[in-house]
């Protein structure tokens, strides 16, 4: 059977918590998930889900261990909006 060695891939992003699910992000093809785009993820999907459901009370946003997920970038943006 034949294979392919380098596939189209797409990556996906969603969010969900005890209130309900937020909406899904799909990437274009063949794009990696790197620090900019996590944080403009972040920034449009998870923030806006965030608000609707929780409002001003808290809550623990828990992500993966991918790289972009560890860069000091994304450390420090997470920060400051734990902040406001």
């Amino acid at each position: 059977m034949p294979t392919v060695k380098h596939p189209e891939t797409i990556h996906v992003w969603g969010c969900f918590s005890a209130k309900g699910v937020g909406s899904l992000t799909i990437m274009p093809k063949n794009t990696a998930t790197n620090k900019e785009w996590y944080q403009h993820i972040l920034q449009k999907q998870l923030l806006p889900t965030t608000q609707e459901q929780f409002g001003d009370d808290q809550c623990l946003f828990q992500h993966y261990g991918a790289p972009c997920c560890k860069a000091k970038v994304i450390t420090k943006w997470l920060g400051e909006q734990n902040q406001n």
